[in-house]
């Protein structure tokens, strides 16, 4: 039995989970002008954290960088939420990257 199939198709509905629990909370708290620019900073970070640090086992220090490059920005939102959109983001550049069941690096 293969569990890497497993275990991809259990972080997908996480994902799910996450998605549909805490984007409606997002939307909540925030204005649409405040969601876009979370979002569009979330994105670069991750991106800019994937390109910089693109060694296997770094997931950690890519976090760290994505929330660094936030908090510069003066970005604030509850890390709970900035986490999850993270999580979203890398889910979405690996799909992007044609590498859908690469999982994130905890």
């Amino acid at each position: 039995m293969d569990i890497t199939t497993i275990i991809g198709a259990v972080i997908t509905l996480l994902f799910a989970i996450v998605a549909a629990v805490l984007i409606p909370y997002i939307r909540g708290r925030t204005t649409a002008a405040q969601q876009a620019t979370i979002l569009m900073w979330v994105g670069i970070a991750v991106r800019a954290a994937e390109q910089i640090y693109n060694a296997s086992g770094m997931g950690e220090i890519k976090k760290k960088f994505v929330q660094a490059f936030l908090a510069k920005r003066k970005l604030k939102c509850d890390l709970v939420i900035i986490d999850a959109v993270i999580e979203s983001e890398v889910k979405k550049l690996n799909i992007e990257q044609g590498d859908g069941a690469k999982v994130a690096e905890k």
